[in-house]
């Protein structure tokens, strides 16, 4: 039984065999026939095109092991140029698999040969790579999994030799260009299904770029050896592994973490050439490393951490030590350096890192020693240089000593250089060398030179010194110096401090230091100053017979000006005695001494002179041989100028003849200048003052005058400031009186004048008086003075007054030009000036006027404000009496109250003939309307002043008059109704005013009026009430809306004559005539027509119809009663209206007229 079941079995199988056998025969035959066809239609499918010369399948030989081959493939996307290079170019591909476990789902993968060719791989700036979709993944959802068999990587061979690869994406700025010579891959399973990866690879990189912005990595250079690889799920892991790169055995050690997609990569050489070893990095680290080189081999190692997001700025870490090799750290060489560290291209925040930032580079150096151009020992414990853009900051301690002439040398100073001697320096840095300015302000140290010649190139001098102690911390830089004694037999001892060492140790056109000195020694006289300054003046040169030293040699002039000039000095120098020849000895002599430019300055000088202390100062200018230009200044207190008296005349100041008798208690500070000859002494010719004082008593006045003798003259500057009540002195005031506030006077003039008259015609003066009080005494007025300012210069003077309201704040200014200095300060009868004059503000209040405005009570009767304005009046008149003005006057904005009332007034005002106030093209607005004016108003008149008054008024708003005239608290009528509406008017008047109460003579005006009213209403009118109630119409004249109404008035002694005007309105139409006398009141006829009974009261007003139109009538008279009051009278007829006034053929006249019209009306119709 069994053996028939073995004899079934082993037939089926033998049939299975045998069909299996047909079948891949068939399909061999098959697919040998149609595969040009299917792989063209399959790469079509995924966008790609293919060709191959040749395409094989064997398995019949060795099955189940089979053997794919391709000859001379070439894969494109249809998408790219056909010009562009194909996606993949092989000379030939050979693959041999087996299928003797297909059953279980298995392939076994045996060996891939590739040879020749190239895979260019290129990313468009559409972002489109170039492969068509033939990695695009599909999704299986809809048609179910496919069949995929499981692959046997165990014992897998990848042979590659003579492959070109190149990766290139623009838009993630990555670069893989590289040769495979030849690569061996050997593949094995792990037991944890890991991929376990041998290999030997020989290849030529070009450049590898994570970002193409920063450069390429592994620049042309050659790379051969072994590499051993985990491949897993998770991570790949590199072996450490021995590679040679560009002839340079390095250690490599990977890690991948496929997770988070970071990478960490290990290099490592015992003996690296620093030149050698620099292209291997990314250009822009290759460019900053640049600037640093070691010279011969050293063991250094590197550590590279790439991040998924930050992969185009991988974190690089190299560690190295140098032993007695030769540094070069930017632009300082340095030999015999001993010295281990590292090196990353990371800041920390506190170093000025930042997040991604891309050009840090921070150097650690530990233990350092070496010498700076081969003679300046330098040490530090630690030093760390942090570079970013734009800045290479240093953090050591760093203690240097060596000769002093390498000291200057580094310092490359042109005129100061050391001679002899050594130094110690120990500093403290932490400050950027790219700004040598600031690594030196920056840095903390002492330097010490010991017997130390500090050569000055420029005079060929030398000065000696035992000891140069500087010391600096922070921005405190203290020094002590000791010299050696001088061929004079001076010696000092020099203490204090710098507040800038830049310009001492760098230097740099334009910097500057200043130093403070405290300078200590017994005597100094006018030999000395000789022997300093003088012909004879020099310091002792080395090895030089001092008999046979010249001027031109060394000068000691010439050295202080280069101390000077290097170190600017500040000195606080005190001596015993201070002599110039026989003129005079100061004792208990104290100074400070400082340079400005090439002149010596003297200041908080004080001495004994001739039994007074003083305080003085001066100034030597060095910079001319054999001359010094000198200034000096003095200042004393409760000074008799007499006694003085001769040694100003010794200096060539003369007094004016009014100042014979000079003031005792004067308070004066004394300036002169002039020249010293270096042998003679005063060079006359050259010498000029100025004397600042003060009264010393009341405090009332202060100035200052500055002289200059010049052949044959004397120029004189004089400033006067003080109390405003000292102009009133100095100029003769009759009318006009400055009260309190503070004045200046400037003036400038040739020769001191005999008198004041003298003075003021020939001097150029400039006189300011602020926060004063301006009183016309023939007015009794007084105004508060902000400004005034005068200014003449060449015969012209100019003026500007300014007034300021204490309330609202408010500015009037007040500006023009005199032509008469001399009649305007000191009036004369034979003497007229004419003024010039703006007065412009831009904002005032009607309250402004009481501010500016004062009277003094003495002058202003008891009868109130009405005589203020009469005051006022006068004081106007006066003034453009007294000063025959040519005024402007420009007001931008005119208040009343808070609101805005008028604007842009303007008015041109001045005398005619001396007799008449002239106001020209006057004018303002109001809301949208405007009012012009023009007048004449006499002020040489004692009674009765004549006037003229011609204006034109254009879209005036009776409401705006009414609330304005309101706010202005002028008291109105009290019967005055509520009226509305716009005016429009012209007219003139001519007249006399009464100059008692400014009011007009009614008797002796006349005038035209010119009228038009539109949008009239009025309403609660006393006047209209009383016509109402007459008229039983109370209810209608409560408020009226009127139709447009125009007219023309005449004004003839007091009386306003009214022709018959319609006035047609929404409660009533009435016709009014008649006069209006401005002293006895009124005298008008108003005519009712009866049709106002039934018509009501309307919502608008009616067109005028006419008088003759009208219908019946009943009639109103107002006239003044007994009383004085208006009273108004009821009548059916006007008859006897007109013949009471006898006018009664006019009456008649009028009345056959008015028929005549109706009766025409009545036929045209």
């Amino acid at each position: 039984m069994v053996y028939k079941v073995l004899r079934w079995l082993i037939g089926l199988t033998g049939l299975f065999l045998l069909l299996l056998v047909i079948g891949l025969t068939g399909l061999y035959f098959y697919v040998d026939k149609h595969r040009d066809r299917v792989i063209k239609e399959a790469a079509a499918a995924a966008g790609m095109e293919v060709h191959y010369r040749a395409l094989d399948l064997f398995w019949w030989e060795e099955f189940p092991r089979l053997t794919f081959t391709v000859d001379s493939l070439i894969l494109r996307d249809t998408a790219v140029l056909t010009d562009a290079p194909p996606l993949l170019a092989l000379d030939s591909i050979r693959l041999n698999f087996s299928v003797d476990a297909l059953l279980s789902d298995t392939l076994r993968l045996q060996k891939l040969t590739i040879t020749g060719g190239r895979l260019h791989l290129e990313r468009d700036t559409a972002g489109r790579l170039n492969f068509g979709s033939l990695f695009t993944i599909k999704d299986t959802t809809e048609s179910g999994q496919s069949y995929a068999p499981e692959l046997d990587w165990a014992g897998v061979e990848l042979n590659v030799r003579d492959l070109e690869v190149l990766h290139r994406d623009p838009l993630k700025n990555k670069l893989f260009d590289f040769r495979l010579d030849s690569l061996k891959v050997v593949g094995n399973s792990a037991p944890d299904g890991d991929l376990l990866l041998e290999s030997t690879l020989a290849a030529y990189s070009a450049g590898i770029a994570m970002n193409t912005e920063k450069g390429t990595y592994l620049s042309d250079s050659p790379l051969n050896g072994k590499l051993s690889a985990r491949v897993g799920k998770d991570s790949i892991f590199l072996y450490p592994t021995t590679l040679t790169v560009s002839d340079q055995a390095f250690d490599f050690a990977a890690t991948i973490d496929r997770n988070t997609g970071t990478t960490h990569l290990t290099i490592a050489n015992d003996s690296v050439y620093y030149e050698q070893t620099r292209p291997l990095l990314h250009d822009q680290l290759r460019a900053k490393l640049a600037n640093y080189h070691v010279d011969g081999p050293f063991p250094v190692s590197a550590e590279l951490t790439f991040l998924s997001e930050e992969p185009r700025n991988p974190e690089i870490r190299i560690n190295f030590e140098i032993v007695d090799r030769g540094v070069k750290i930017l632009q300082y060489p340095f030999t015999r350096v001993f010295t281990s560290g590292q090196m990353i291209n990371r800041l920390s925040g506190p170093e000025g890192g930042t997040a991604g930032g891309k050009k840090d580079l921070r150097i650690q150096l530990d233990s350092t020693r070496g010498f700076l151009d081969g003679r300046i020992l330098v040490t530090t414990p630690k030093a760390v240089l942090a570079s970013r853009p734009g800045k290479t900051n240093l953090e050591s301690s760093i203690q240097l000593s060596g000769p002093a002439t390498e000291l200057g040398r580094q310092l490359k100073n042109r005129d100061f250089l050391f001679k002899r001697g050594r130094f110690d320096l120990d500093i403290n840095v932490n400050a950027s060398l790219d700004h040598p300015d600031e690594l030196v302000a920056e840095t903390d140290g002492r330097l010490q030179l010991y017997d130390v010649g500090v050569f000055y190139r420029p005079a060929g001098a030398t000065l000696p010194f035992l000891l140069i102690d500087l010391n600096k911390r922070g921005q405190d830089v203290n020094f002590h110096i000791d010299s050696k004694p001088l061929p004079t037999g001076f010696a000092f001892k020099l203490k204090g401090r710098l507040d800038n060492l830049t310009p001492l140790i760098i230097d740099q056109p334009g910097e500057a230091l200043t130093t403070e000195v405290s300078l200590t020694s017994t005597r100094i006289d006018w030999t000395d100053y000789l022997a300093f300054f003088g012909d004879g003046g020099y310091f002792e040169a080395e090895e030089v017979d001092t008999t046979l030293i010249t001027p031109a040699q060394t000068s000691m002039r010439k050295t202080l000006l280069g101390l000077r000039k290097t170190f600017r000095p500040k000195i606080d120098a005190r001596f015993d005695t201070v002599a110039y020849f026989d003129v005079f000895t100061l004792t208990d002599f104290s100074t400070g001494l400082h340079f400005s430019k090439d002149t010596l300055i003297l200041k908080h000088t004080t001495f004994d002179w001739a039994g007074s202390e003083l305080r003085f100062g001066a100034k030597l200018d060095l910079g001319q041989e054999r001359y010094t230009h000198f200034r000096l200044n003095a200042h004393a207190d409760h000074l008799d100028l007499n006694a003085l008296k001769p040694s100003l005349d010794y200096f060539g100041l003369r007094m004016p003849a009014e100042l014979a008798e000079l003031p005792n208690d004067l308070t004066i500070q004394f300036s002169h200048q002039g020249r010293l000859d270096d042998t003679a002494g005063i060079v006359p010719g050259y010498n000029a003052g100025q004397l600042v004082f003060d009264d010393g008593r009341d405090r009332l006045f202060s100035g200052n005058m500055t002289y200059a003798p010049v052949a044959n003259s004397l120029h004189t500057d004089l400033q006067l400031r003080g109390d405003p009540r000292i102009v009133n002195f100095l100029f003769g005031s009759e009318d006009f009186f400055f009260g309190s506030g503070h004045f200046e006077l400037t003036a400038s003039l040739e020769n001191l004048p005999a008198n004041l008259a003298e003075l003021v015609a020939e001097l150029d003066l400039q006189l300011q008086i602020d926060s004063s009080r301006l009183e016309y005494r023939p007015g009794g007025i007084y105004l508060p003075i902000r400004s005034f300012a005068v200014d003449v210069r060449d015969k012209q003077t100019d003026f500007d007054l300014r007034f300021l309201t204490d309330s609202t704040r408010h500015e009037v200014r007040l500006n023009g030009s005199l032509d008469d200095l001399s009649a305007f300060l000191l009036p004369a009868e034979d003497q007229v000036f004419k003024v010039a004059a703006q007065l412009k503000a831009p904002l005032l209040q009607f309250s402004d006027f009481t501010d500016l405005i004062s009277f003094d009570p003495k002058a202003t009767p008891a009868n109130g404000s009405e005589d203020n304005t009469s005051l006022l009046s006068s004081a106007t008149a006066g003034a453009f009496q007294s000063f025959r003005p040519d005024l402007l006057v420009e007001i931008d904005t005119f208040l009343v109250g808070e609101r805005r009332a008028m604007t842009d007034i303007f008015a041109h005002l001045h005398l005619h003939d001396s007799l008449g106030l002239v106001l020209e093209d006057a004018g303002f607005s109001l809301g949208e309307g405007r009012v012009n004016l023009n007048a004449h108003y006499g002020i040489d008149a004692q009674e009765n002043v004549p006037f003229a008054l011609d204006w034109k008024l254009e879209k005036i708003d009776f409401r705006r008059v009414m609330e304005e005239l309101n706010a202005m608290k002028i008291i109105l009528p009290a019967d005055l109704a509520e009226l509305g509406g716009q005016l429009n008017s012209s007219g003139s008047l001519r007249g006399r005013i009464n100059p008692e109460d400014q009011g007009l003579l009614p008797s002796n005006t006349q005038g035209q009026i010119s009228f038009q009213l539109d949008g009239v209403e009025l309403s609660d009118s006393p006047f209209l009430a009383a016509i109402g109630k007459k008229a039983k119409m109370k209810k209608r004249f409560q408020h009226l809306r009127f139709s447009p109404l125009a007219g023309d008035l005449q004004l003839d002694s007091g009386r306003v004559y009214i022709p018959r005007l319609e006035i047609q309105n929404t409660g009533v139409q009435l016709f009014v005539e008649g006069y209006y006398d401005l002293v006895s009141g009124p005298d008008l006829l108003i005519s009712l027509p009866l049709r106002n009974i039934g018509r009501g009261v309307l919502s608008d007003p009616p067109l005028p119809t006419g008088y003759a139109h009208s219908g019946w009538k009943v009639y109103l008279v107002n006239e003044a009663g007994k009383d004085g009051k208006p009273k108004t009278k009821f009548r059916l007829g006007r008859r006897r209206f007109y013949k009471q006034r006898g006018r009664l053929e006019e009456f008649r006249l009028e009345k056959r007229q008015l028929r005549e019209e109706r009766r025409e009306k009545r036929n045209n119709n």
